[in-house]
């Protein structure tokens, strides 16, 4: 795990792929498929059949010569599936003492285990965990320091060590370090137990939402494999303020990495730095923060499992619904910076992968659902476990007004006329920010109806969110209620269906090779979740996307190069409401609360770039101006303004320097979100992401 993966290495995987092709080339299963299809598929039936010349390990990058960047949404879609059975797979027991990437270390498959089984665990040491578990969860890598006076010397991560020959401690058992805060059992836990891997200490959506299934709260976390930790801890910025501070640039002749001058970089050039290296010196920084080829990060919701859920988790029995469960660490805010947490049983609901590879430096982006995150009104699912619209689905309602409206009817996959976001009352719909011309300001977008509308009480058996809220409901364009036992927003559709060609057609597919080759296969608990979709290619550039308009609008005359599904792709459970669902351009942070979003610059920004070839004195600067359009992903082809995740991570890289990273950028200390945190600590934890 200490080493990078090389060219060599990511062509052995693909040759490996390739031996394998034959032994399914006659399913009657199999699709179409081009070359880079059946390298990846066959790589996913040797990690099945657990061949012994298939590393049960993600494939560096999509195959073919150009990767990510020639790759068609069908090969993205496969791509992600091996990701996710690659992670899926139970780890060995982490022991704690492991050196190195071996047995009884973090992110390291057992192949005594078929997919789909139950992991083992290690006793009085670690709970069983799949190996994306068994990552670093964010306070396992970045210790932040309360602000001045900081503690001296400064936190360091749980289990870190100041040796790369072991690692620089990865592969400790797990443990939290949150400065400043007092974090204490509860009577509900069992303080013998060993902490769980499953660390959720977040109540929101990044600040903007919480999220309820039914009576149950939905809970988040992110994590993040070794070469993030790796490439942080090596150089000493666990504590972000080492990055955040101007005067760290250094001088034009002697430039050191930092947030700004990695932004500057990126939107003076118009390209992202180059991959960053595990280092093994901490003195080997580089001028910019970006992260090696082969980081991954970890987006998952869970909810705390029911008593018939926990009591089967514990006996050994499948969980009722067909759910992966994992024990879970939640927690309580109490005041004054005090929590308590509670150790338990949760299932897991939605799983974001997000990868750097060699030809995609902006991340591959891919999310997964449990099939029955999505209830209609009557109480059943409205989609199957491959993402078909079930008949419930299909719900008359007449185009909103005014419009154009962000509820978009998706290509191909339903009745014209028939629009697959319902949201009872209120129904909102939100509004591109408009520019207009010879204006010296930008508006922020609409929220119909306005924050002092009606509202609805919460669902007891669908998902439905209720937007933060500080209070003022004058300056909350976010928020749909002035009561918040009336302000919340039920989901009856996912905003933007899964598309059939070739979303469905791929789940299928890899459906019937997991009950072909997997685990208990008439029972195999990932035969449960399907992909939503994949963003692998950025787009939004100039020609593809009008500023303040929807991506893809036929009327505009657009010439998109993915589906709108994919251009905001979101998670019916992690990106819920108006603003995440249909994300494009930047959060607006000069308008209020900042929880609204813009395709324009709302205020004047200058980007300053110091590298080692400009030795006049003076950086290279550009100056974004009140109203110019703004872009999120900056390479080849673009700029981009991108929509769903991409672009909403593309915030945090070319305003925030932080490499698509929100848990690198998060610029103040974390804040633990506890079971329904309170709107001031939710607006607390938006700002620290977006306002620098």
């Amino acid at each position: 795990m200490k080493t990078r993966v090389t060219t060599l290495f990511a062509i052995g995987l693909f040759v490996a792929a390739g031996l394998c092709v034959a032994d399914v080339a006659t399913s009657s299963n199999a699709p179409t498929t081009t070359p880079t299809v059946a390298q990846i598929r066959g790589n996913i039936v040797g990690m099945l059949q657990r061949k012994p010349n298939v590393p049960i390990k993600v494939l560096p990058d999509i195959p073919g010569l150009g990767g990510a960047r020639t790759a068609t949404n069908q090969d993205a879609a496969y791509y992600a599936w091996q990701e996710f059975i690659a992670l899926n797979w139970p780890n060995v027991p982490v022991t704690g003492n492991a050196k190195s990437n071996g047995p009884g270390s973090r992110e390291f498959a057992d192949r005594a285990r078929q997919f789909g089984q139950p992991p083992m665990g290690s006793p009085g040491k670690s709970y069983p965990a799949l190996v994306w578990e068994s990552t670093r969860h964010r306070a396992e890598i970045y210790t932040p320091s309360q602000p001045s006076p900081s503690p001296s010397p400064l936190p360091t991560p749980y289990g870190y060590k100041n040796d790369p020959t072991v690692s620089w401690g990865y592969n400790s058992t797990p443990g939290y370090v949150y400065p400043g805060l007092t974090v204490s059992p509860s009577s509900a836990s069992n303080v013998n137990a060993i902490t769980p891997f499953i660390n959720l200490d977040e109540g929101s959506q990044i600040g903007t939402c919480k999220m309820y299934l039914g009576a149950k709260e939905v809970l988040f976390m992110a994590k993040a494999n070794y070469m993030e930790y790796g490439y942080i801890v090596s150089r000493g910025w666990y504590n972000s303020s080492l990055l955040k501070n101007p005067p760290s640039r250094g001088t034009p002749q002697k430039p050191v990495a930092s947030f700004g001058n990695t932004s500057g970089y990126i939107v003076t050039t118009g390209e992202f730095p180059p991959p960053g290296i595990l280092a093994g010196s901490p003195q080997a920084t580089g001028n910019y923060v970006s992260f090696p080829s082969g980081t991954l990060e970890f987006k998952a919701a869970f909810r705390v499992a029911t008593d018939a859920e926990r009591k089967a988790y514990e006996s050994g029995q499948p969980i009722p619904g067909g759910y992966h469960a994992a024990p879970i660490r939640y927690y309580k805010e109490l005041g004054n910076n005090s929590y308590q947490y509670v150790d338990t049983v949760g299932v897991l609901l939605s799983l974001h992968i997000i990868h750097k590879t060699p030809s995609a430096p902006y991340f591959i982006f891919a999310t997964f659902e449990h099939q029955d995150n999505v209830i209609g009104p009557d109480g059943n699912p409205v989609e199957d476990v491959d993402g078909n619209l079930l008949a419930n689905a299909f719900v008359s309602s007449p185009a909103p007004s005014p419009s154009p409206p962000y509820v978009y009817p998706s290509a191909g996959t339903a009745p014209a006329g028939k629009y697959l976001i319902y949201a009872t009352t209120p129904n909102v719909f939100e509004f591109p920010s408009q520019f207009p011309t010879n204006a010296t300001s930008v508006s922020a977008q609409q929220f119909i109806p306005a924050p002092n509308g009606a509202g609805v009480s919460k669902s007891t058996t669908q998902s439905s969110y209720q937007n933060t809220r500080d209070g003022d409901s004058s300056t909350l364009p976010a928020a749909n209620s002035p009561l918040e036992s009336e302000s919340y927003i039920t989901v009856n559709r996912r905003r933007f269906s899964i598309p059939s060609n070739p979303i469905i057609a791929v789940n299928q597919d890899i459906h019937n090779l997991i009950k072909t080759y997997g685990y208990n296969t008439t029972n195999n608990v990932w035969l449960n979740y399907k992909l939503v979709n994949v963003q692998w290619v950025p787009a939004g550039n100039k020609n593809q996307k009008t500023p303040g308009r929807l991506y893809g609008d036929p009327s505009l005359g657009a010439k998109p190069i993915i589906p709108v599904e994919s251009f905001y792709l979101s998670n019916s459970l992690v990106e819920t409401n108006m603003i995440l669902s249909a994300f494009s351009g930047q959060f607006a942070g000069s308008f209020g609360d900042g929880l609204s979003i813009t395709d324009f610059y709302d205020e004047a920004v200058t980007y300053s770039n110091y590298n080692m070839n400009n030795m006049s004195g003076n950086p290279q600067t550009i100056t974004k101006p009140v109203g110019a359009p703004f872009y999120n992903i900056y390479t080849r082809g673009g700029p981009y303004n991108m929509g769903g995740c991409m672009g909403c991570h593309g915030n945090t890289t070319v305003n925030g320097g932080s490499d698509a990273s929100f848990i690198l950028g998060h610029g103040r200390p974390f804040v633990i979100e506890g079971i329904d945190p309170p709107p001031q600590t939710m607006l607390l934890r938006h700002q620290s992401y977006f306002r620098k």
